[in-house]
Formats: structure tokens, C-alpha cells, sequence
């Protein structure tokens, strides 16, 4: 696997340290009571919920925030093949999203919109699609591809929100697969068997139930990242719970060892114990910037919907930056993103009513990714994306040319 295409781009941009807006405008737990107890057994979907609720991103910017720690791999790609300290950077890295949750929702994405990150400095690129959505199923699935020097990320998820009164139910149903340079190959689920609950009454919070199990099949290893309530859970030599604790241990061959093991925060820190009796931190969180304007987002996720200078000749015309609805928000400007939101919804109704009507699909088609299967939709997943990238976006950008883009899509921002 070899990856030049940094080599040539152009220096890094200077990035945005914070954001026109100083502040969100929180709801309080009686307004989001309000909303939800109308809608108890509903899904995300089909329930309109303020833009006050919501982040200057949206769900394509939430898997980009996946590859925040994206040196955990790079760091990875140096261990031997098929070694523990491999399979324990990969397992670190599978957890690291999560410390970027917040109190506020990220916007739903349109049917025909993607995502790009470019990120020279840290050798790295990504594009996420919406790769399935029907409205009438409540059924959206999303879909990814990353590269770094030398390895390949692949991936998808089709979450599933329920609210149920005093809190909200997400299975993410998301599952990733990573190859390094050598052929070491990876692949984890998220959250098969737990829950995030966002408490509704009382105040916002988020914690998150359930394991993350990283698989070497080649090997027969694995790795098990629990997420452990802080009532349920107690670090060692400490009679307080953890709050956001993970714990972890390691398989070979289907036996447990009993070192390395891991545990921490993952709102914090993740620290392993070795066989040989030391200590290895795997992962810190960066710590959000002081100073205003950053909407509860760290740096990272604050800047994935910047246009920085140069970017808007090189995007496609249905890039998530595009979104006038996000920019909006970004300025505080509620009411405008509001207006914005419903006619992007409107407009999707009708273009999806349109294409279901004429060809007898199910969902619109996504522009870069494909089925693997013929049946490839169906509830029971392999070890490998429903969805993979068929290629041509990169190639497309480097000419400065979207005509393969439909007409239709390419004006889904402009409507």
C-alpha cells in the first residue's frame, strides 16, 4: 500500500481557533421534555427535533471525528505484525471517538451528500457517504473510507435511536475494518450488545454500556474494551466508581490472558498493564482550548466544517460544507437554520418519492460506494462493510471535475 498523494498537495492551511457564535443555545431538560414525551417508542427519523438541539456539524462529520486519533494507527503500522501492542494500539484507537460526545445532536445528513478530510500533516484522508436512507423505514446507513501511509480503514454504521421517555436509546450497529501495509487485518463492532442513554430529565449526560471486541482472526486474537457504568465499576484502590470507565482484556486462542489488560476513561486516559510489569498510557484525550466560541466541540471537531482557503474550487458541490443550515448555526442564526433544514428535508422527500416512484428502489443511490452483494441489505452482516468504495472521487478532485456527479445532486445545497 503506498500513499504519495500528501507529497504533493499544498502546505497545511491555517485553521479557525474558534467559531463566530460564543455560545449554544442549551435547552433545558423541561424543553426536551417537552418534545420527547410526545414522541416515547419513536426514532430519530421521524422526529423533528429544534435546531437548538443541534451541533455546526452533522453525522458525516461524526465519523470524521472517528479518525481524530488517527496516529494510533500510524503508531500501530510500527509494531510487529500480529502483535499484542498492534492489537492494543488498534483496540485504543476503536474506543477514541467516543471522548468527542457532547451534550448537543449532530444534523442528519441528506441522501446524495458526502463528506471529504484532507489532513496532510497527519498523512490522512476520508470520505463518508450516506450510502442508504429510506424515510418510510426509518433505516439510514452510512458508509466510509480512510488511508493513511500505511493502512486502509473501511466502514459503516446504521444507527438505531429509540427514544423511551426519560432517555434515549442508540445502538450503533457499526462495524470498522482496518488492513495495515502488511496485511495485518482487524475488524471491530461497536456497542453489538449496549446502549448509550442520554438522560432527558433532571440533566444532559451521556454514557455509554456495552464492549467493543477487536478481532485478528489471522492471529486467533482479540481484544475486549468494556464500558463500564461508574456505579457498577471501581478502579483498583479506589472505593469511588469510575466515571466513563473502560477496562479491557486480551484473548489468544480463545483463552484469556492475564496481562496485558488495560483500563481508564474514555473521557480521558487509557492506560495498559504489561506482562513485564510497566505501564504504557495508550491514549489521552486533548483537552478542549480555553476560550470562547467553541460550542462545547474541541478543536478537532470545531474545524471538520471549515472552508479553509483554497478548499471550495477542490469540493464537490454536495460537500457537507455546503450546508447553509450548519453555517448558520455556526453564526448563532437559529431561525435561518431552521428555514434552511426544512427545505432540505422537503427537497429530499420529493427526489426520494420521485426515484422510488420511477425505478422501485428502496433508497436513493449513493455516488461513490456500491453494494458488495446483490442482497447486501439484509439485517445479517459479515465481517466486512455492506457497502464498499468503488472508487473515482479522488481522481474526480484532482481534475477539478464533477460531471459523473447526477445533476440532481449536485444542487441538493443550492435548492
Amino acid at each position: 500500500m503506498t500513499n504519495a498523494w500528501w507529497e504533493t498537495k499544498a502546505p497545511v492551511p491555517k485553521r479557525r481557533l474558534g467559531l463566530t457564535h460564543t455560545q449554544p443555545e442549551m435547552p433545558t431538560s423541561g424543553d426536551v421534555w417537552k418534545i420527547l414525551k410526545h414522541v416515547v417508542g419513536g426514532s430519530s427519523l421521524d422526529i423533528p427535533l429544534p435546531v437548538q438541539m443541534s451541533l455546526p456539524i452533522d453525522e458525516l462529520h461524526r465519523r470524521a471525528e472517528e479518525l481524530e486519533f488517527s496516529e494510533l494507527l500510524d503508531q500501530a503500522a510500527q509494531k510487529p505484525k500480529g502483535s499484542i501492542e498492534r492489537l492494543l494500539l488498534v483496540a485504543a484507537f476503536a474506543q477514541s471517538a467516543f471522548q468527542s460526545v457532547g451534550k448537543l445532536k449532530a444534523m442528519t445528513p441528506i441522501m446524495g451528500e458526502t463528506y471529504e478530510l484532507v489532513l496532510p500533516e497527519k498523512r490522512m484522508r476520508l470520505l463518508v457517504e450516506t450510502t442508504y436512507l429510506n424515510i418510510k423505514e426509518n433505516r439510514v446507513i452510512n458508509s466510509w473510507v480512510a488511508e493513511g501511509e500505511q493502512w486502509r480503514l473501511e466502514g459503516e454504521d446504521e444507527p438505531v435511536v429509540k427514544f423511551w421517555g426519560t432517555s434515549v436509546e442508540l445502538r450503533l450497529n457499526w462495524l470498522d475494518c482496518l488492513t495495515f501495509s502488511d496485511g495485518d487485518t482487524y475488524t471491530w463492532t461497536k456497542m453489538t450488545t449496549g446502549s448509550a442513554l442520554i438522560s432527558t430529565v433532571g440533566s444532559l449526560t451521556t454514557t455509554y454500556r456495552g464492549t467493543i471486541v477487536v478481532h485478528n482472526e489471522a492471529c486467533k486474537q482479540s481484544a475486549t474494551v468494556q464500558f463500564k457504568d461508574s456505579s457498577s465499576w471501581k478502579s483498583l484502590g479506589s472505593k469511588k466508581g469510575v466515571k466513563n470507565g473502560i477496562e479491557g482484556f486480551v484473548e489468544k486462542d480463545g483463552q484469556r490472558l492475564d496481562k496485558p489488560t488495560f483500563s481508564g476513561a474514555w473521557t480521558d486516559k487509557v492506560v495498559a498493564d504489561m506482562p513485564d510489569g510497566s505501564q504504557w498510557t495508550l491514549f489521552e484525550v486533548k483537552p478542549i482550548p480555553d476560550g470562547p466560541n467553541k460550542m462545547g466541540l474541541n478543536l478537532y471537531s470545531m474545524q471538520l466544517n471549515e472552508m479553509t482557503p483554497g478548499l471550495e474550487a477542490k469540493l464537490p458541490p454536495n460537500d457537507s460544507r455546503w450546508r447553509q443550515d450548519l453555517r448558520a448555526i455556526e453564526t448563532g442564526d437559529y431561525a435561518q437554520a431552521a428555514k434552511v433544514a426544512e427545505r432540505l428535508n422537503k427537497h429530499l422527500k420529493e427526489r426520494e418519492k420521485q426515484y422510488i416512484r420511477q425505478t422501485g428502489a428502496t433508497s436513493l443511490p449513493p455516488a461513490w460506494f456500491t453494494l458488495r452483494e446483490p442482497n447486501g441489505l439484509s439485517e445479517t452482516r459479515g465481517s466486512l462493510p455492506r457497502f464498499r468504495y468503488k472508487g473515482g472521487y479522488w481522481e474526480a478532485r484532482d481534475a477539478a471535475d464533477w460531471s459523473c456527479i447526477p445533476q440532481d445532486v449536485q444542487q441538493i445545497f443550492s435548492t
